[in-house]
């Protein structure tokens, strides 16, 4: 029932600034008691979807405007009932994504001295064996990339970064089709990928700036096909999304 209400605040049935129905009207909607529809109602608050005022009861609050990115999370996994919807909000947390991981690789080869890459090289080894696996764990790979841009934003001291990282993860995690839709390419061209990329971080001289738009190009093309494959992981039997994913 709160994952109901939940979505309804998400798709917009229920507005920002209105009132949530009674908990008399919940209960009878539902055919549950008075009080199983009081904990839904708390529970939508303590995740800020909505706020209780004295004299008034719940009050839809706006929470694309004021959510974090706890709050965000459970939005984009509730928008899943709304394709275009969960298309734009894919969108935006891969453009993230994909933002923090240049911005991530600049900032490590600045470093001086550089941390030597074998706690690097272990992660992508890891990686390597999973995508060697008949058939590998889709969730347990993109953790390990997860653990590995991690590991990156610690030897640069971006404390900040981590815990974008850690709140991207959760996101994008807790939705089965947002992990599959970043497999595009098989796993193992993405431990060809990071290989390659840990060896230019061990490199005495940075990357030419030509070699960082480069980067910057190949990740949005690639990032551009991760949407469009995660709307039609979305999209309702017999539609298409293109055009959706192609405006994010």
């Amino acid at each position: 029932m709160t994952d109901e209400l939940g979505t309804r605040v998400v798709t917009g049935h229920y507005r920002p600034g209105t009132l949530m129905p009674s908990v008399r009207k919940l209960a009878d909607e539902f055919g549950i008691s008075k009080s199983t529809a009081q904990v839904a109602l708390s529970r939508l608050e303590a995740s800020r979807f909505v706020i209780a005022e004295r004299g008034r009861g719940f009050v839809v609050q706006d929470v694309r405007r004021r959510g974090g990115f706890d709050v965000y999370g459970t939005v984009f996994r509730l928008s899943m009932s709304d394709p275009p919807q969960a298309v734009a909000i894919f969108a935006d947390i891969v453009n993230i994504g994909r933002d923090l991981v240049i911005d991530l690789l600049g900032s490590y080869f600045l470093l001086s001295p550089r941390p030597g890459p074998a706690h690097l090289v272990a992660i992508v080894d890891a990686m390597e064996a999973a995508a060697r696996q008949p058939d590998t764990d889709l969730t347990e790979f993109l953790v390990r990339e997860f653990d590995l841009l991690r590991e990156i934003a610690l030897a640069i001291g971006q404390s900040a970064s981590v815990a974008l990282l850690n709140s991207l993860a959760g996101v994008i995690l807790d939705v089965p089709e947002a992990v599959e839709a970043y497999y595009t390419a098989d796993p193992s061209a993405h431990v060809l990928i990071w290989r390659a990329l840990v060896n230019a971080l061990n490199r005495s001289e940075p990357p030419h700036e030509a070699e960082y738009a480069l980067l910057g190009d190949m990740l949005a093309l690639y990032h551009q096909r991760v949407i469009e494959k995660f709307a039609g992981l979305t999209a309702p039997a017999g539609h298409h999304l293109h055009a959706s994913a192609e405006s994010a």
